[in-house]
């Protein structure tokens, strides 16, 4: 079984056996017991999630970190290719702590992709599972358990909303903020609001996931003429918005809050973002960068720049 010269085609492991197996046949025993399923290891980008899981808001995430990768619903543990990874998420944390325990003491090595943690109260005993070969996970933690583990990776929230419309020469928009009304954000920026920092786009919805949503067409559209991005947090200092800021172009205003420091700490080995400790020296950043258009195209390159490598080793993580 050879390839003409100049092929340069790769054949599935699979279809390699079964061929070998066709020209010159090993014994019944061979022939009857060797199942697909038994040799077929799971490449990275196999990834087996809960048939109904919430992964939508990371969806388009996911599929720039793995372009190609095959999303398949879980079935059982017998039928799970080796070295894939499972989807673990909240509402099912439970189920996925439970289907790792499986896996582990059927001896079929799994990764584990965890999504969810945004608040740090997801159960973490199914990283130690010896069969578990890695972790790839979104959120810092400043937790004992978690520095103990050297098999997981950090890999950056994302963004929610991929870049539908981007003309890095139309920014119209001084600064733009769409989001949920919670943890101070209204208060925060009306700071930027009164020191008439303008024109600007600002748009709260009064609860997560409201009918008055900015659709991600829309703030993709908003973004890509916008120059200045605050960040606020939410259930967690790191949110969606500071990457959709750098996957636009936008210079993202990220200011400190307490009990950041897991996140804060973990971003600064990534990215250069100035510390900002309160939402009034927002105002005089940009005002700063404003009377320094030099200074501002700079920040501005080199966090743009960063950000492409920080994709360049997420990717790498898988």
């Amino acid at each position: 079984m050879m390839l003409g010269q100049g092929q340069q085609e790769q054949q599935p492991l699979w279809n390699v056996l079964t061929d070998v197996l066709k020209q010159a046949p090993h014994s019944i025993q061979t022939r009857n017991t060797l199942r697909e399923s038994a040799v077929q290891e799971a490449t990275n980008g196999s990834i087996i999630y809960r048939l109904g899981q919430d992964g939508t808001m990371e969806g388009a995430w996911l599929r720039s970190m793995l372009p190609s990768a095959t999303f398949q619903s879980f079935t059982d543990v017998e039928e799970f290719k080796p070295g894939a990874y499972i989807l673990v998420a909240r509402p099912n944390m439970e189920f996925w702590t439970g289907i790792a325990s499986e896996l582990n003491a059927a001896k079929k090595p799994f990764r584990i992709l965890h999504l969810s943690d945004e608040i740090g109260a997801d159960p973490l005993d199914l990283y130690n599972h010896p069969f578990c070969k890695g972790v790839v996970r979104n959120y810092a933690l400043n937790d004992t358990r978690f520095e103990q583990i050297p098999k997981v990776h950090i890999l950056p929230l994302g963004f929610a909303a991929p870049v539908q419309t981007y003309n890095p020469n139309a920014r119209t928009l001084l600064w733009s903020f769409h989001g949920t009304e919670w943890f101070g954000r209204r208060d925060a920026l009306q700071h930027l609001q009164e020191k008439r920092f303008e024109p600007y786009s600002l748009h709260f919805i009064p609860s997560w996931k409201h009918t008055s949503t900015t659709s991600n067409e829309t703030w993709s559209d908003v973004l890509s003429k916008t120059l200045f991005v605050p960040v606020p947090r939410g259930n967690n200092p790191e949110t969606f918005r500071l990457y959709e800021a750098l996957e636009h172009g936008c210079i993202p205003l990220y200011v400190r809050s307490v009990g950041d420091e897991p996140f804060w700490n973990w971003i600064q080995e990534h990215l250069a973002l100035l510390d900002i400790p309160s939402w009034n020296e927002a105002g005089a950043v940009l005002k700063m960068f404003l009377d320094n258009p030099t200074k501002m195209a700079t920040y501005r390159t080199d966090l743009l720049q960063e950000w492409d490598q920080l994709k360049r080793k997420g990717r790498a993580m898988f």
